[in-house]
């Protein structure tokens, strides 16, 4: 639980740091980011990360490519 703004300052820097390797790719992998959020689910966005998520076991991509739902 966040209790001041020394530990939300903190914990933001922590999370953007995280996400700005992935998104340079500097952690070694490359990120495939999909809507999750109701309005996308509701247009069978699940159905299209199970089928990318398919995709790179299927080229043998698991090592270098992570796919993931996120909210809006």
């Amino acid at each position: 639980m966040i209790e001041s703004m020394e530990a939300f300052d903190s914990r933001s820097y922590t999370c953007m740091k995280s996400l700005s390797r992935k998104f340079t790719g500097r952690d070694g992998r490359r990120h495939v980011l999909l809507c999750g959020g109701t309005g996308c689910l509701s247009s069978n966005s699940d159905e299209i990360y199970k089928k990318i998520k398919q995709l790179v076991e299927d080229l043998d991509m698991t090592d270098r490519v992570e796919v993931n739902q996120v909210g809006c």
